[in-house]
């Protein structure tokens, strides 16, 4: 008896020690960064870190698996794991989409709204270079996947985005601030509020890309994403996130 109570504790000792050293963590999780926020990363594919502005607080953070758009109608879900954050003027949404097996995100211009403006530019320091997917539009509040209590007609939104791991991974964060509709009408014809809006869309944050091993060492105590609240509607992210595709399919 004493022997199977030995051999039951190396067995558990072993057990905790390969949980805790050996089998590795999650790819996506929170960690706290130097000014005390908690921040969205990825320890690969790719490794990187959002760095939300320091006039942010989080307000809510999770996952949830979500079936965006697709031609064949056949695909697996995408998990998505996100954070929000919100200040006096507005709010943050941090977002990284991983689509399943061999499907990829479309291209990177493409959005589920019409869109107010649009630009393509490299993005990022020394040898890491990426290209970013600006956009500016509009979205009813009401459809607004991530509802900010503050917008009760319209949204208006900055949108950043990179399609990164073979166009497996999208990376994205946006820039709301609630907006009346009479205003929204009329904003083709403001190009300098868009381009105020813009300004302060990418002041609201950044993305740091890291090397594999760097993250790794950086990101080694990661808190794992818990599901989403019921809040967050599946049907409205996976509209958000845009269309995925096969690349062995023509449709």
């Amino acid at each position: 008896m004493k022997i199977l109570v030995l051999l039951f504790c190396v067995l558990a000792a072993a057990f905790a020690w390969y949980l805790y050293t050996v089998k590795p963590g999650p790819l996506q999780g929170i960690v706290r960064n130097a000014q005390g926020l908690e921040v969205l990363v990825s320890r690969a594919r790719p490794s990187l870190l959002f760095e939300p502005s320091a006039s942010m607080q989080l307000v809510a953070s999770g996952f949830k698996t979500v079936r965006p758009k697709d031609r064949r109608l056949d695909a697996e879900g995408v998990r998505v794991s996100f954070a929000v954050y919100r200040d006096q003027l507005g709010e943050l949404v941090t977002a990284l989409a991983e689509t399943p097996g061999e499907w990829q995100w479309v291209a990177g211009s493409h959005l589920p709204y019409p869109v107010l403006r649009r630009v393509e530019e490299p993005y990022g320091e020394g040898e890491r270079i990426e290209t970013l997917y600006e956009s500016l539009f509009l979205l009813d509040a009401a459809k607004d996947p991530f509802p900010d209590p503050r917008a009760k007609e319209k949204v208006l939104v900055y949108r950043a985005k990179f399609l990164l791991f073979f166009r497996k991974m999208q990376v994205l964060f946006e820039y709301h601030e609630p907006i009346a509709a009479d205003k929204a009408r009329t904003l083709d014809l403001e190009p300098a509020v868009l381009r105020d809006f813009a300004a302060r869309g990418r002041a609201a944050c950044r993305v740091r890309f890291f090397a594999k091993e760097e993250a790794k060492e950086r990101f080694s105590k990661l808190r794992p994403l818990s599901a989403a609240d019921s809040a967050f509607q599946r049907t409205l992210i996976a509209y958000w996130l845009g269309e995925i595709k096969h690349p062995g399919s023509n449709r």
